[in-house]
């Protein structure tokens, strides 16, 4: 079978590497009985994989929770974070992996140490760079600790190309020294060839990723793109929401290298506070044909604040009729008194019963304000 440069295509799984035994087939007719009796075809001793706990036994060993990074990500659940094109997703990711392989705190936060791989589906010398700008930035040689960033891109709609990554991933791990943290950088990029938007294909993806996380009982953060209608949540199918146990939605303020990273979903805990970072430049020390420094960036927690526009509302007819009559008058250099903006909707016929309760929506709704008597448009027409 033709194989890509980055895997191998092996027939079966190896049960000596990929313990536990993969997810069976669930469209496999066999496994599913005629009637809701005991299926037939179940071979005797074959061992029940589906096993029922008693609850009471279960409430008697509880454990605290154990974090990656605390408050942050728990230790061995999936992480989503996203963000549109160039805000600064990749450098988060790249901060992270190098906290958790060296053990260092993560700005503040205590990190549980372990070997961190980074699957990188694309801009694989940009993020050499980045991961250089971080050693310089924390005065850190990463060769000497488990941090291992990927050939190429993986596709986790495979089970025999996860079957490779896993058993990659085998063969560099330390007795001492699982995974503590595998990144997917993009998701697009190591979807595979299936549908985004599919529920079908998603959950094929996530399961494959799911996978990985129980044999090594590790964590795994993914990096994803916004969506096309809304920057407010990850493209593609909701399933992938409501798989992960956290979600951290990536924001850049414009024209400048500072951005928010907010939890927009913690499945076991309170969500964190808020993040503020902003990129620092840093010079890597050499020079391209003509010269010039090459530079790239390490992120640093700051307390400068990203300012949110306001968001884009929906009106009715009267409400813009009433915000059409303030910007018509003030754009003309007339009065905007409530008495004449009274005036001119009576003038257009319309029932100024609610005029009170307009004028407060659009206010509430940060497109007028009303000083000295005045209203005024918040927003330009």
């Amino acid at each position: 079978m033709p194989t890509d440069d980055f895997y191998s295509e092996p027939e079966s799984y190896d049960p000596a590497v990929m313990e536990p035994v993969p997810f069976p087939d669930m469209e496999d007719s066999s496994l599913v009985p005629d009637d809701p009796g005991i299926p037939s075809n179940v071979p005797e001793g074959e061992p029940n994989r589906f096993q029922f706990f008693k609850v009471g036994e279960l409430t008697k060993h509880l454990e605290a929770a154990s974090w990656l990074i605390d408050d942050f990500i728990e230790s061995s659940t999936l992480t989503l974070c996203f963000a549109p094109p160039e805000s600064y997703k990749s450098f988060l990711a790249v901060d992270i992996a190098a906290s958790v392989a060296t053990g260092i705190p993560w700005h503040g936060l205590q990190v549980k140490q372990g070997a961190v791989f980074y699957i990188a589906g694309e801009g694989i010398p940009g993020l050499k760079k980045r991961f250089r700008a971080w050693e310089l930035a924390h005065d850190i040689d990463t060769e000497r600790y488990p941090l291992y960033l990927s050939s190429g891109a993986g596709d986790f709609s495979s089970i025999p190309k996860v079957a490779s990554i896993v058993k990659s991933m085998n063969a560099l791990c330390e007795p001492d020294m699982k995974p503590g943290l595998i990144v997917i950088d993009t998701l697009a990029r190591n979807f595979g060839g299936g549908n985004k938007n599919d529920a079908q294909a998603m959950n094929l993806f996530i399961r494959n990723i799911d996978f990985i996380r129980r044999v090594w009982d590790c964590s795994i953060l993914i990096v994803h793109h916004t969506g096309y209608a809304s920057a407010e949540r990850g493209r593609g199918s909701s399933a992938l929401r409501a798989a992960v146990d956290a979600e951290y939605m990536i924001t850049r303020q414009k024209e400048s290298r500072l951005i928010s990273v907010k939890g927009t979903k913690m499945k076991d805990a309170d969500r964190p506070e808020t993040k503020n970072f902003e990129l620092r430049i840093i010079n890597l020390g050499i020079t391209d044909h003509r010269g010039q420094q090459i530079t790239s960036g390490v992120l640093e927690e700051t307390n400068k604040q990203i300012f949110t526009p306001p968001k884009s509302v929906r009106i009715s007819a009267n409400h813009e009729a009433v915000l059409q009559a303030i910007r018509s008058r003030t754009a003309s250099g007339e009065p905007t008194t409530r008495a004449v903006i009274l005036d001119d909707l009576k003038a257009q016929g319309l029932n100024i019963n609610s005029f009170s309760k307009w004028v407060n929506k659009l206010t509430e709704d940060g497109l007028i304000s009303e000083r000295n008597g005045a209203l005024y448009p918040l927003v330009k027409s």
